[in-house]
């Protein structure tokens, strides 16, 4: 169903195409007139039928646009016959004959019947067309149909025989097939024209796209210019056969063909979007890309032990939102508040103490309305909230804590550092230096250095075993001297004793 407004719109559009097809055949003034009661019969049929699928709410825009277009064609058949009999108005041709005239004479009577029957065919079948001409050619068509009527009273005059109807029944019906034969020759030309000027638009089309390709060359790779080049050969082969195939013609297969040129037309389009879009999205050619993606290798070589906010919301203009009185907020209200602080929670790393108990109340008044009365729909997203929720901002256990520790660690720096990760949402680093810094330090443990990650909290071996090497190279020279002191004693002994 169309919106009301744009169903208004398309209303207006179809009575000003209506008043554009009266104003060029200059009968707007005639408007309210018995001159265009036909015209207005077509218009109130086709506005009622608009309306009765627009309440019915079966009405969409190309339905809409169809059934305008098919009236306004109508109305143009219409005017145009308007037009001929205001300019040979049967009524001033026979209106004023007596008994003894053309259509009381049974032969010319019928003679005249099938030439107005032509004539009326004629202005039907080609009134597109005839419309269409400029105003020399419209009036010698006029002129000829005019003609053909006033030939009936003219030879009836002179001969009111049965031959003399028969032969201007002939001349008449032979008239017509010239101008038939005249218009059909018309209408190929302006269809060859049209074929033509539509298949060097699609051309345009495909010319303008590789030069928005060429300049866009240095931000392709070499699979997207392969995709282009294809997209733009096979339209170069559907508009060359198109151009050659005199099943073109046919309006009907000729868009089809069009359809599956604008489907190639459309790849090209969507390889220049991609190719703007990355461009817009990195703001920088690829040798800016190169430098910044050099910085971000050298920022991720920094020690993790960076101090960071628990909550980050402050100042960024993103805050965990609490609500008051939540049985008054609506379903969708409650959906958008939790997808909302869903992302808060998952930016943070974690959910905090204080914002627990909030979130937990507002996933629990999900409604099954905010997903559209799905209760399935509505039971998973509880879960994966819930899920959430018990994901605290930086927990660990305290066997966790240990387990980046070497062994000896004193379990007051354990405790202390377990208080601070998961009651005050501080990361391992932090937690591990405020400890120290509260008097609970990890022990005499110089040699070893804590990292955020499992693997870097073991210890040095390296440094330990050249700790032990220097104490047991210490160790030996002490007891070295030692022996070595202890036998210069006893040789001065036994020497003084000489």
């Amino acid at each position: 169903m169309m919106e009301q407004k744009s169903f208004d719109r398309e209303i207006n559009a179809y009575l000003l195409k209506v008043d554009a097809v009266l104003e060029s055949a200059n009968l707007l003034d005639k408007k309210g007139t018995a001159v265009l009661n036909n015209i207005q019969k077509e218009v109130d049929m086709t506005l009622d039928n608009l309306r009765s699928m627009q309440r019915e709410r079966n009405m969409t825009r190309t339905k809409a646009g169809m059934m305008s277009g098919e009236s306004v064609d109508r109305v143009k058949v219409l005017v145009q016959k308007i037009l001929f009999q205001n300019q040979v108005p049967l009524g001033s041709v026979f209106g004023s004959l007596d008994s003894d005239s053309v259509l009381t004479n049974p032969m010319w009577k019928e003679a005249f019947s099938r030439v107005s029957l032509a004539i009326d065919n004629f202005t039907n079948t080609y009134a597109a067309t005839i419309s269409n001409m400029d105003n020399a050619a419209r009036r010698k068509i006029d002129n000829t149909l005019a003609t053909l009527v006033e030939n009936a009273q003219i030879a009836f005059a002179r001969d009111s025989s049965g031959d003399s109807s028969v032969r201007y029944l002939q001349t008449s019906l032979n008239a017509i097939k010239a101008l038939e034969a005249g218009m059909d020759s018309q209408v190929a030309q302006s269809s060859a024209a049209s074929l033509e000027l539509s298949i060097m638009e699609k051309d345009q089309e495909r010319v303008s796209l590789l030069s928005q390709v060429k300049l866009l060359e240095a931000d392709l790779t070499p699979q997207q210019v392969s995709v282009v080049n294809d997209a733009s050969r096979r339209i170069m082969e559907k508009l060359d056969k198109a151009a050659a195939s005199p099943s073109s013609y046919d309006a009907s297969i000729f868009k089809r063909s069009l359809q599956l040129v604008d489907s190639d037309l459309e790849i090209m389009r969507k390889v220049i979007q991609n190719a703007r879009f990355g461009n817009e999205l990195g703001g920088m050619n690829q040798r800016t890309r190169r430098a910044a993606q050099t910085r971000m290798r050298t920022m991720r070589s920094v020690p993790p032990f960076q101090d960071a906010l628990a909550n980050f919301s402050g100042g960024l203009g993103i805050a965990f939102k609490k609500l008051d009185n939540m049985a008054d907020v609506p379903g969708e209200k409650m959906l958008e508040t939790v997808q909302h602080n869903a992302s808060i929670i998952k930016a943070q790393g974690g959910i905090n103490k204080d914002q627990r108990p909030f979130f937990t109340r507002q996933v629990n008044s999900l409604n099954k309305e905010a997903f559209g009365g799905d209760v399935v729909a509505m039971q998973e997203a509880k879960k994966y909230y819930t899920k959430i929720a018990e994901t605290g901002l930086g927990s660990m256990t305290k066997a966790q804590i240990r387990a980046k520790h070497p062994k000896g660690t004193k379990q007051s720096h354990i405790d202390a550092m377990h208080t601070n990760i998961n009651r005050k949402g501080m990361k391992f680093g932090p937690a591990h230096d405020r400890a120290v810094k509260d008097g609970f330090p990890a022990g005499n443990l110089g040699f070893i250095q804590t990292y955020d990650t499992p693997q870097l909290s073991q210890i040095n071996l390296v440094r330990l075993l050249g700790t032990g090497a220097v104490l047991i190279g210490a160790y030996l020279l002490l007891a070295r001297g030692l022996e070595y002191r202890s036998d210069k004693k006893m040789e001065k002994m036994l020497l003084g004793d000489r």
